[in-house]
């Protein structure tokens, strides 16, 4: 029941964060909320990597002074193009899921997925890794997609249809996409 509870507590949060996402892209009203909003991921994440550090305060004490002094340098610059923010962060992590997943098709590389099944079954047999090995191509083009359209969108369609694009329709084309490997 807890875990049930902490998934969804977990989803409403994800739902919650991505209505304001939304909101903040497609509103002018609070470019300052817009900035926060953009940063958290970025935050979260740069807390979650340097937590098991034995220099945590010193890298979490220097993060904080590193984002204090950009926002007293470019604090102004920042609030009035935070959008690109917005991109560098979807396209961005997009883009780098592609290239984690792509590079390891190249070369003496195991493919990542053929990685996670391994960890799953003692031993793999030819069919599997070459499936792995297709879901981890799959991946990898999903993400290059993802990554692609979201700036086409960005610089060439109203921010409107990008922000839908990418607060709204990227979860459920992810989700869609783990449904159709599942079923296949």
């Amino acid at each position: 029941m807890v875990r049930l509870g902490r998934f969804a507590l977990l989803a409403l949060l994800t739902v919650g964060y991505y209505a304001l996402f939304y909101y903040a892209a497609v509103s002018t009203a609070h470019p300052q909320l817009s900035v926060l909003l953009a940063l958290v991921p970025v935050v979260v994440i740069s807390v979650l990597l340097v937590w098991g550090s034995p220099y945590r305060y010193r890298m979490l004490g220097l993060g904080a002074l590193a984002i204090a002094a950009l926002w007293l340098l470019l604090g102004k610059r920042i609030v009035e193009n935070y959008m690109w923010f917005y991109l560098f962060q979807h396209a961005g992590i997009n883009a780098g899921l592609a290239i984690f997943f792509g590079i390891t098709l190249f070369g003496q590389n195991t493919p990542l997925i053929t990685r996670f099944a391994a960890i799953v079954h003692e031993e793999l047999t030819p069919g599997q890794i070459r499936y792995t090995r297709k879901v981890t191509a799959a991946w990898t083009l999903f993400f290059l997609a993802t990554a692609l359209v979201s700036v086409a969108l960005f610089l060439f369609a109203p921010i409107e249809a990008w922000a839908f694009f990418a607060n709204v329709l990227y979860l459920p084309l992810t989700i869609l996409m783990f449904a159709a490997e599942y079923l296949v």
